[in-house]
């Protein structure tokens, strides 16, 4: 039917909604005429659920979103990123509260622990973006193991924040 149909773009309707500020109301009635679209990667590889942390969804809708399909977490795009690399790359007010809701999704500790192309795990990410010292805590309070993990380039996370700490420094 229409609602799993997909574009040229290998989106089903879901996938567009996600990018739009539409109300939760709508999301949940575009999810709920065909739940199986949370499944469905698009030409990109992305998931809805990587659009979504993309274009900041409600935190509410990226909680069932996750619910209905815990493995969309784990699921890399054609960068390599997960879901939560897409999330903590984005600014915004609800970012803690949206790191909570996929950081108690049952696959959570995987997710935690897949790297992007440059070996990057989530916590890299969040720090190499300076998204915040609540967010950084809460992903490593959800594996700590991810401090002294080393990305392609050799770098831990507290690598990262050092070198930019410095550049802020010294560009004052």
């Amino acid at each position: 039917d229409a609602a799993r149909h997909c574009d040229s773009m290998g989106q089903a309707p879901l996938h567009r909604a996600v990018a739009t500020p539409w109300p939760v109301d709508v999301l949940h009635a575009v999810l709920d005429t065909a739940p199986v679209a949370v499944s469905l990667q698009d030409r990109a590889g992305r998931l809805p659920l990587h659009i979504a942390c993309t274009f900041g969804a409600p935190v509410s809708f990226l909680g069932s979103l996750a619910k209905i399909h815990p493995e969309s977490l784990i699921k890399k795009d054609v960068h390599q990123d997960t879901p939560l690399h897409n999330l903590v790359a984005q600014d915004g007010a609800s970012l803690l509260d949206a790191c909570r809701v996929l950081c108690s999704s049952s696959a959570a500790v995987l997710a935690l622990q897949t790297p992007d192309s440059r070996g990057d795990l989530p916590l890299h990410t969040a720090v190499r973006r300076s998204v915040g010292d609540d967010v950084c805590k809460l992903l490593l309070q959800q594996n700590l193991y991810a401090a002294s993990l080393l990305n392609f380039e050799g770098e831990a996370p507290i690598h990262i924040a050092v070198n930019r700490c410095c550049k802020t420094i010294s560009q004052h």
